[in-house]
């Protein structure tokens, strides 16, 4: 089985803003508030610092593409 979720309230990068971009399926996001769903095509941006997650919120797979700027 794979995850369902990844990140949480210890996932946080101190120096570098994430961008997540919904590819496929449906994400319950979080970053420092309260969760949000966003589907395939949506881009969530988490700045240095926030603490963020993804959960899948649907039952088909969920892909995202993740970019971190600066790069670690």
């Amino acid at each position: 089985m794979r995850n369902r979720s990844v990140g949480g309230p210890e996932n946080y990068h101190e120096d570098s803003d994430r961008w997540l971009f919904v590819v496929s399926g449906t994400g319950v996001v979080t970053v420092d508030s309260p969760a949000h769903r966003d589907n395939a095509g949506d881009l969530v941006r988490s700045e240095a610092g926030e603490r963020r997650g993804i959960e899948n919120g649907g039952d088909g797979p969920l892909e995202t593409g993740n970019f971190y700027t600066p790069p670690r």
